[in-house]
């Protein structure tokens, strides 16, 4: 999951889309997944209800 992630954290960073937003993961959402870490340590901003990538 780390290198698939880290590729939309580039493409974001690359102005490939001005932001990304995680609500769920694996059919839960993601504030309650295993995945919310990984996506923080990513890069991402934990929300309240999702996480949001910017570039």
């Amino acid at each position: 999951l780390r290198p698939a992630l880290a590729a939309l954290v580039a493409h974001v960073r690359s102005g490939g889309a001005k932001r990304l937003a995680v609500e769920r993961f694996d059919g839960v959402p993601v504030v309650e997944s295993d995945a919310m870490i990984l996506l923080v340590e990513s890069g991402f901003l934990a929300g309240p209800r999702r996480a949001v990538l910017r570039p």
